[in-house]
């Protein structure tokens, strides 16, 4: 009974530490917002008809650093990752990337400042509603979805040095 009354004590605190810890050359950095949570709203995505090419778009927010942005891949989206990684997308913030990749988001946020050489990241995989359109759409016929819940809050899991 005093074990089950001490976890239930325990969890809520828990939940309060970072999901990451800090490497010493951003603790010795004052006034640093450290990026803990982030929410992501309104995700849709759409698909062509017979093409593999996903077009994305999301609001981005981080209410701990003060950041809020609208992200978007589409055909003429730019991949600013180095060649051989990944390929992430900017999102109008540069200070925000993200990847997508088998209906999973991957959010990186620069911690710190563009400067401090590291990056947190955090993944969700959204429940999606999905319905095929039609070609009297100006986009043409495919598959429009949208997240089943609007309003998606999810941590980073990791803090790591920006890849070179």
């Amino acid at each position: 009974m005093k074990y089950t009354y001490l976890l239930t004590c325990l969890v809520p605190l828990a939940a309060s530490f970072r999901m990451y810890s800090l490497p010493k050359e951003l603790v010795a950095m004052d006034d640093c917002d450290y990026p803990e949570q982030f929410t992501i709203q309104k995700l849709s995505t759409w698909t062509a008809t017979g093409s593999n090419e996903t077009s994305l778009g999301f609001t981005f927010s981080d209410q701990g650093t003060g950041i809020t942005t609208a992200c978007q891949k589409n055909s003429t989206s730019a991949v600013v990752s180095k060649p051989g990684l990944t390929a992430r997308y900017a999102c109008d913030d540069s200070m925000v990337q993200f990847i997508w990749q088998n209906s999973k988001l991957t959010v990186i946020e620069t911690a710190c400042s563009a400067s401090s050489g590291f990056e947190a990241a955090g993944s969700i995989a959204p429940a999606l509603s999905c319905t095929s359109t039609n070609y009297t759409l100006a986009a043409g016929s495919g598959k429009q979805c949208t997240a089943l819940n609007q309003t998606l809050t999810a941590s980073f899991t990791s803090l790591e040095p920006t890849p070179e």
